[in-house]
């Protein structure tokens, strides 16, 4: 739950652009109204593609191609070059007066000390923003909150205040995420069905799929024949740690981007996460459903893009006496569980997932500024059957005349009234 202060502070979000350049929504009217939608366009390095026109784009909505009118490319920065046409469109103006930025900070993926590095690099991203972009801080569950402004210093000297409150799962048999799901996904099966003796004899080979708590017995405690019910009690009981954690965090995100649809125009979150632990597969726990999609849904009426900062050298750590024990598979599995519903979801909101394996993740920060320098302000006619307000599959992509290997970048939910 979100303490009520939290949410005070918050609230300011909504009222803290009620004039100036930002009051306006980027729209187009003409003789039908078209659908604005941001898209960005960047090469292999993160650099903004210039060059583009309407021609060079196609859009689907559910699945449906739709006219491309216009493309006008908005850069960003103290020192930003052209906006194409945009003497004759006076509402560009206003989106390039400035951007927001939110950098929020899932504090409840972070044990205590452990995101101290990417924090400072995140305070030189902030310094590094252009002088007229308006930057906030929103920490969650708990921490510093710092309605959006042009003053830095407030957002640094929040960041230095930020402590993780990850909390670790003080177990006996050293369970990593991987085998909490596979327990879990067959916990409808007899546990412990292959026995103590069998277990020696199989040796090494057993299968984790097959008898995924023989397998953790087989580590753990091989000639004790009584302990696989207190293998599956305590995968029940991480279940329930892991789902926990997983709601505190994707709980603050998406109680953010609910507050930050109240600011007008296009809004950059960079989250800076340890990783949410997601169930691979069905039956599996922890399990959050198809948030993914339903929260990319929010991100796309909040005009929110979303940067994800994965911090995923924090997750291992947390596991590492289970992970003295485990080949790189495991490994492997275990990391991408903490990563997979994040990068669905950074995806679904227009943006994406940086993973920072080792050091502060400097390099992450970078790429996020190359990449939102520019971005093409898309008019998309949409036909009548498209205006009932429903959410619609977006799809946005570049013909052949882009250059080779560019990634395209768009929120991929859309609700035309």
């Amino acid at each position: 739950m979100i303490p009520r202060s939290v949410c005070t502070t918050l609230a300011l979000f909504a009222g803290a652009f009620t004039v100036g350049a930002w009051a306006q929504q980027p729209s187009f009217r003409a003789a039908v109204d078209l659908i604005a939608v941001d898209t960005q366009v960047v090469d292999s390095r993160g650099a903004p593609v210039l060059t583009l026109g309407a021609s060079d784009f196609e859009v689907t909505l559910n699945g449906r191609r739709r006219q491309v009118v216009s493309a006008d490319v908005i850069e960003f920065g103290d020192h930003a070059g052209r906006v194409a046409r945009l003497e004759s469109r006076p509402q560009l103006a206003a989106a390039r007066e400035g951007r927001i930025f939110i950098v929020a900070v899932d504090a409840a993926s972070f044990e205590v000390g452990a995101a101290r590095a990417p924090l400072e690099a995140a305070q030189v991203f902030v310094s590094s923003l252009a002088s007229n972009d308006y930057v906030g801080l929103y920490t969650y569950p708990n921490g510093p909150q710092v309605v959006p402004s042009l003053d830095r210093a407030l957002v640094r000297q929040g960041l230095g205040r930020v402590a993780g409150e990850r909390m670790a799962f003080g177990g006996l048999f050293n369970l990593k995420p991987s085998e909490v799901v596979d327990i879990t996904a067959l916990s409808g099966a007899r546990p412990g069905s292959l026995s103590a003796r069998a277990i020696v004899a199989v040796g090494p080979a057993i299968s984790p799929e097959i008898d995924p708590v023989g397998a953790v017995q087989q580590r753990e405690c091989p000639d004790d024949g009584q302990c696989a019910s207190r293998i599956v009690s305590e995968a029940s009981a991480m279940a329930m740690h892991l789902e926990a954690q997983a709601a505190r965090s994707l709980g603050g995100l998406s109680h953010l981007l609910q507050v930050v649809s109240g600011l007008p125009g296009r809004k950059t979150v960079v989250l800076i996460t340890g990783g949410v632990t997601v169930s691979d597969r069905p039956g599996g726990r922890p399990d959050v459903g198809d948030l993914s999609t339903a929260m990319g849904q929010i991100a796309a009426r909040s005009h929110a893009t979303l940067y994800t900062i994965h911090i995923d050298d924090t997750f291992s750590g947390t596991y590492a006496a289970a992970g003295r024990r485990v080949g790189e598979v495991e490994r492997h599995r275990d990391r991408a569980m903490s990563a997979d519903w994040l990068d669905r979801f950074s995806a679904a909101a227009g943006g994406t997932r940086i993973a920072v394996p080792v050091g502060a993740g400097a390099f992450a920060f970078d790429r996020v500024l190359r990449e939102t320098a520019a971005v093409y302000l898309l008019g998309v006619e949409p036909q009548d059957d498209d205006r009932d307000g429903r959410p619609r599959e977006l799809r946005v992509r570049v013909t052949g005349a882009a250059p080779r290997g560019v990634t395209v970048r768009h929120r991929q939910w859309v609700e035309v009234d």
